[in-house]
């Protein structure tokens, strides 16, 4: 069942071949850290003073004093590519699995390509599943620390709005200042039922922010096609997809009923995973986290950074 869906991935992969050479690679981030200008290095700072998030732009500096950086992100979407591809060539029971590290990977890659971190790694998934003894009793916790807050990190200093985020970006004042976000999916505890993210719909999600082209960056920092939508869409079905494949690890008889349609959450959940797979490539919806990837470096490449201090640059 699930192989055909993750079986469209497999000629999407080749968009990263040119990251896997590491001159071509090397010459890709020389290129994102000259496009930071000093407006956006102080963007990531307030954000930084705010958030208490210790993040920061990539430099040339810092590559020298780690110089192991390159290859890592090298062997990240390498390791991305070999685990999603092996992801349809085994059983439905374990292959959730295996795609989460794929997917996994390329946070990661994207991350560590555009900004670094004080520690150097990400302590866990920041996220955490919580199972109990039916499937629709599964919450999941959104931790404050690990790869997927990091994920967070860098949309939000994209300039886009997300249900995860505790901070959004959003003009006040002719600036771009980072606020309280009023419409969280999770409780003040980080915890969200399943069901609402089976249930979310991103453009009720937008309603709810309150989200215009007056008071939200449109175009955001970097000049990227990835539409709102797009960028939610991917963190709520990576949020999915990471939560099946801890059913499959911790819990295989429930991701057994599940993957059975037993009943209607059951159904409900594995067609909202598959929904989930198609996005990791090519999205039924828009565009994938794949071409996603290559879409903000092509971007950036060619049109670099916006001056956020003025709002006309966002419209």
């Amino acid at each position: 069942m699930l192989r055909s869906s993750l079986s469209t991935q497999n000629s999407y992969w080749q968009v990263l071949d040119r990251y896997l050479l590491e001159d071509n690679y090397r010459k890709i981030q020389s290129k994102i850290c000259s496009k930071y200008n000093d407006d956006f290095i102080d963007l990531v700072k307030d954000y930084r003073n705010i958030s208490g998030r210790q993040i920061y732009p990539m430099t040339e500096h810092y590559l020298e004093e780690n110089p192991e950086v390159p290859m890592s992100n090298i062997r990240l979407i390498k390791n991305a590519i070999e685990l999603g591809r092996t992801s349809f060539t085994v059983s439905d029971s374990v292959s959730p699995i295996i795609f989460h590290y794929s997917w996994h990977c390329l946070f990661n890659f994207l991350n560590y390509s555009m900004f670094y971190w004080d520690k150097k790694h990400a302590e866990g998934h920041g996220l955490r599943p919580k199972f109990g003894d039916a499937p629709h009793n599964i919450i999941l916790e959104v931790q404050k620390a690990g790869v997927f807050q990091r994920w967070i990190d860098l949309t939000t200093l994209l300039g886009f709005p997300t249900p995860f985020s505790r901070k959004i970006p959003k003009i006040l004042d002719n600036q771009l200042r980072f606020v309280d976000n009023p419409a969280r999916i999770f409780e003040d505890n980080g915890i969200v039922n399943i069901q609402r993210l089976l249930d979310f719909d991103v453009y009720e999600w937008k309603e709810k922010l309150g989200f215009d082209n007056t008071n939200f960056p449109r175009e955001r920092i970097f000049n990227v096609t990835n539409s709102f939508p797009y960028i939610n869409q991917i963190l709520v079905n990576y949020s999915i997809a990471f939560t099946a494949s801890g059913i499959a690890r911790y819990r295989p008889l429930i991701w057994n009923r599940i993957l059975r349609g037993e009943n209607a959450f059951c159904s409900q959940f594995m067609e909202r995973y598959q929904m989930s797979i198609r996005s990791f490539s090519n999205a039924d919806y828009g565009q994938g986290f794949i071409m996603c990837i290559e879409d903000i470096f092509r971007r950036i490449d060619h049109f670099g950074l916006r001056n956020h201090n003025n709002k006309k640059n966002f419209y």
